[in-house]
């Protein structure tokens, strides 16, 4: 549904999930906007979908040409070779793509990356289930990965309070939902993550602030190698 100045309304042809429509794959589920990824300066767009593949999840980027019509896109799945960690197994429930948020360039490619949420991933220790995590991916211009993309755990350390259980018996699901914003006017991203809930915390829920470059509160994993 589109807006039009004046308040009248139109309505766009729907957008179907390129591999097919899916049920219970929640295509649309979150959105993010990559500027013009491919540099041919029309808009592109990340779309999660994250019950694909038994909720495994999936994002799409897709391309889309001067007229505003779809011309191409490109399928990141959540597969063993997806990030860079040592719990590389992906399994079912994990929702790679629950949340999405596009910070900008983070490897000085020229192109906009990528942060995806996987609320439904278990932690690396006993009884961190649905801990969450995030994951930083960088992009080439046709959507592929740069590398293999870095993952904010609780195997990292940066964090330690916002992953596993709650006291509450709450999972903490970090990564829940995700935004990325130039709070202070300087010209650096910070990301804001949603969780359920941290491990002191109750499930009344917390927005964890996350900075790219301040030091103040760059909680980001050291391999990340932000610019």
């Amino acid at each position: 549904h589109i807006g039009v100045g004046g308040g009248l309304t139109s309505f766009a042809p729907v957008i179907p999930e390129p591999s097919g429509m899916a049920s219970g794959s929640l295509f649309g589920a979150s959105m993010a906007s990559l500027g013009a990824a491919n540099g041919d300066g029309a808009g592109d767009v990340a779309v999660g979908s994250p019950g694909a593949a038994s909720a495994k999840g999936e994002v799409w980027i897709l391309f889309f040409n001067d007229g505003g019509g779809g011309a191409l896109s490109q399928l990141i799945e959540n597969s063993p070779d997806l990030l860079s960690s040592a719990s590389s197994l992906r399994v079912p429930g994990e929702q790679f793509g629950a949340s999405l948020a596009a910070p900008g360039e983070l490897d000085g490619n020229g192109t906009t990356d990528l942060v995806v949420g996987l609320p439904g991933r278990d932690g690396t220790t006993a009884g961190s289930t649905a801990a969450g995590s995030v994951a930083f991916l960088t992009l080439e211009a046709d959507g592929t990965q740069t590398r293999p993309g870095v993952e904010l755990n609780d195997a990292g350390g940066e964090i330690p309070t916002a992953f596993g259980l709650a006291d509450s018996g709450t999972h903490t699901e970090f990564g829940r939902a995700l935004a990325a914003l130039d709070v202070e006017g300087d010209g650096d991203q910070e990301i804001f993550v949603g969780a359920a809930a941290d491990r002191i915390e109750t499930s009344a829920g917390i927005v964890w602030r996350l900075g790219l470059e301040d030091t103040y509160t760059d909680n980001l994993p050291d391999a990340l190698g932000e610019k």
